[in-house]
């Protein structure tokens, strides 16, 4: 057996491991329950395994704490997980995506006004399971994409190349920004990797085996 089928295969195992953890802790969330991440840190056996575990479990009570309205402090985590365990960039990465604000309902969003002009931004998904699904925004709203039950476009749990919160755009038309949210997986766009981006119209994004066509109109 090769070195590369070994990693590929150790790959996926880790991501369903964490795809597990990480649905037991948002089960325990959704339910009235206060579980804490660093009971489910000790569940793995290495430091890498630990902070994949630990940016998932990050992003996933932040944006569960967002969407409840819950007030808290994000740097709370710095404090609670100090540097190596939480190197200072991965927090900057998720603090410059996920803000402590109203909660964002995807494509369906009618809390903020429409921009003016009428203008809108349209996500097509033009290759990977999803083909055919179409998101159209005409007011400022947060899109995430990835595994995770919180994602508003959902990629396939057999991924192995797409993460539980893969990316987040932030939407005011004609304006588009896209974070890269996954750190052992990139975000492409027109096949090159980006941490951050502003998107135009024709731009095409790539999370895993999912393609995803940018317009505004």
């Amino acid at each position: 057996m090769s070195d590369e089928v070994t990693s590929s295969e150790s790959s996926t195992s880790l991501s369903l491991r964490i795809d597990e953890l990480c649905d037991q802790f948002e089960a325990a969330m959704r339910g009235g329950g206060v579980p804490r991440i660093e009971d489910y840190l000790q569940r793995m056996t290495t430091d890498v395994e630990r902070s994949v575990l630990l940016k998932e479990l990050v992003l996933l009570e932040m944006e569960c704490r967002r969407q409840t309205g819950e007030k808290f402090d994000v740097f709370e985590y710095a404090r609670r997980f100090p540097y190596p365990a939480f190197p200072s960039q991965e927090l900057g990465s998720i603090l410059g995506a996920i803000e402590t604000r109203p909660p964002a309902a995807g494509a369906l969003a009618v809390a903020a006004a429409p921009t003016a002009g009428g203008l809108r931004v349209i996500l097509s998904v033009v290759a990977g399971p999803s083909r055919g699904q179409r998101f159209s925004f005409d007011r400022q709203d947060t899109f995430v994409a990835g595994r995770g039950s919180l994602a508003h476009l959902k990629l396939p749990s057999t991924d192995q190349f797409s993460s539980r919160v893969h990316f987040q755009l932030e939407v005011s038309p004609p304006c588009c920004r896209l974070t890269n949210m996954s750190s052992t997986n990139g975000t492409f766009v027109n096949g090159v990797l980006v941490s951050n981006a502003d998107l135009k119209d024709g731009d095409i994004i790539l999370a895993g085996d999912t393609a995803i066509r940018v317009s505004i109109e």
